[in-house]
Parts: C-alpha cells; structure tokens; sequence
C-alpha cells in the first residue's frame, strides 16, 4: 500500500521501464476538508518492482508561477515514451479562472521533467467538444489525458475526460479522443464514447489485452440519469471492450469496486494484468473508511467466457 502520513494522496498513473513501475499520483497536504486538496494538488513520484513495496522520490511536477496557465494546482495524466524521450501529459488549473488546461513535460529518466514552454496543448475542437468559455468552471471537464500507442495504426491516442455537445445538458460526460503520429501534431476525432447518461466520465486508461481493446473509466453514483442502463448504479470504475482502438466500445460486466476505489487503473505486470485503486474518504462519502486517499495494493484481474472482466478478492 502506498501511504505518505500527513498529506492525502489519490488519482495516480504508472509507467513501467523495465521491470520498475514508475507511479506518479496526485499529492496534497491533509489540511482542511478533503475538498480542499483539489485546489492544492502537485504531482508526486514512487516507484515499484511489485506495486505493493513503494519508493517515494521527489515531486515531479509543481504548479506554475503566478499569472501560468497551471498556476493553481495539477490534475491527472499520464505518461508514455517517444523515441529517448518520456513524456507526460497532465492536468493544469489556474486561478483566474480555475478552468482546466492539458499541459507536457519531458524526461530522460523519468525522475527529473521539465514543463514544455508549447503548453497548454490539445484544445478542445468545438465541432465536438464544450469549450472553456461555454461553461462554468466547476462544470467544464477537459482533463485526465491517457496516451497509448497502437502498433497496428502507428499512430499514438489521447483519450480523455470531456463533454460532448452532442449529448443533453447535464448528461455530457464523454470520453474525447485524438490521434498523432509524433506526441505534437494532433487530429481530434469525435468521442469514443458518449452514452448521454453520465454528467462526466474521467480518469480513462485503455490497454491491449486478449487481442481486444479495453477502456476503464470512472464515475460516480449522483452523475448516473435515472435511465443508464448500467446495472449496480454505484460510485466507481466501469470496463468497456472494443476490437479496435477506435472503437465501438460496449460495457463489460459490472462497476469494478473493491474496498471502495476510485479511478481504480489496470497494470499490465508480467504475465499478469492487476486493477490498483485509491482509497476514497469523507469526500466521497466515506467518513469513517481506513486509511482514506492513499492507494491500496494491487488485486487481479481475470476476463470470463464472455470477455467479461472481473476483480479478483483477497
């Protein structure tokens, strides 16, 4: 379990180079309301060679100075490597307006990044996508960008939490999706998935796995319209399956909670493919949880007959 005493720690994505897991998480001091590490939040480093004994490092990543597009707090991303390079892309929020902006760091090492100066990147295309300006800050979602390569197309994917103006007002929780052939240039395509039952889906991560395309996403119980045909209408992370990365995705199974996780993300770890979640808290409507906002060791996964996924228990 990953535990750092006197901060609160939650949305979290990995990146293994050989066989050590890079995790880089949301970080943020235990003061206050939980609420409150939403506007505090930097970006944190551990590393692993089994996902369950965890190594801190120094933070990674920092809010930008004042009057930067980021200079509020930092929000979820990922990371993937290009030629000799990492790059991350994250989540930045500044205080003038507390909107949320994609940004990019770099690294040789995966320990030490520097914030590319051509952030903020991958704005919205408005034939799709809500923009900035047409909602309220508190209601406007563009973040969480998950980035995967597919060898098939060779061309790299964002996925990413968004809101399609197709879909009915309050019901514009999309997942967004884009392709590059270089991690720069970058062409939108509409959402991947819009089901027009959800306020918001986030933290996406997508994997290849038995020749299929898997796609988790995260919800929670007051953002379900009473007709989602989704059954077990809870708070937590949802499987959908597709044969190309581009989809048609289609729910598998049931919600994926264990311990009551959020943003619970699978790990490919060896011959094994692991779930690994955060604990939620008060936030979330769980006051009295042990050890809230830190993440639990991993729990495996397994796909039944019918490409149903399934979290395995202690």
């Amino acid at each position: 379990m990953l535990i750092l005493p006197n901060y609160r720690i939650w949305d979290f994505w990995t990146i293994h180079d050989g066989d050590r897991h890079h995790l880089y998480c949301l970080k943020a001091p235990e003061v206050g309301h939980p609420s409150s590490r939403h506007d505090l939040s930097v970006i944190a480093h551990a590393t692993s060679m089994d996902l369950v004994r965890w190594q801190w490092h120094e933070d990674v990543l920092n809010p930008g100075a004042n009057g930067a597009w980021d200079d509020l707090s930092l929000w979820t991303g990922s990371v993937i490597k290009h030629n000799k390079e990492w790059i991350m892309f994250y989540t930045g929020r500044n205080r003038r307006d507390r909107t949320q902006n994609l940004g990019l760091a770099i690294s040789d090492d995966l320990y030490f990044w520097e914030k590319s100066p051509s952030s903020p990147v991958l704005q919205p295309d408005p034939r799709w996508y809500v923009t900035a300006p047409e909602e309220a800050p508190d209601v406007f979602t563009w973040r969480d960008p998950y980035v995967v390569y597919d060898p098939s197309t060779a061309l790299y994917y964002v996925f990413l939490a968004s809101h399609d103006r197709s879909q009915p007002q309050g019901y514009q929780g999309a997942i967004g999706l884009a392709h590059s052939p270089d991690l720069h240039h970058w062409s939108w395509l509409p959402p991947v998935l819009s089901p027009g039952c959800f306020r918001d889906m986030e933290v996406p991560t997508v994997i290849q796995w038995n020749a299929a395309w898997y796609l988790f996403i995260s919800v929670k119980a007051e953002w379900y319209h009473p007709s989602c045909p989704v059954p077990d209408r809870t708070t937590g992370t949802l499987c959908f399956r597709s044969e190309r990365i581009t989809g048609p995705f289609e729910l598998v199974g049931r919600p994926l909670v264990q311990d009551h996780w959020y943003a619970a993300r699978p790990i490919v770890h060896g011959t094994q493919c692991l779930l690994l979640g955060w604990r939620m808290g008060e936030e979330e409507g769980y006051p009295h949880h042990f050890l809230p906002y830190t993440i639990d060791n991993p729990r495996p996964l397994f796909w039944d007959k019918d490409n149903r996924v399934h979290i395995s228990t202690p």
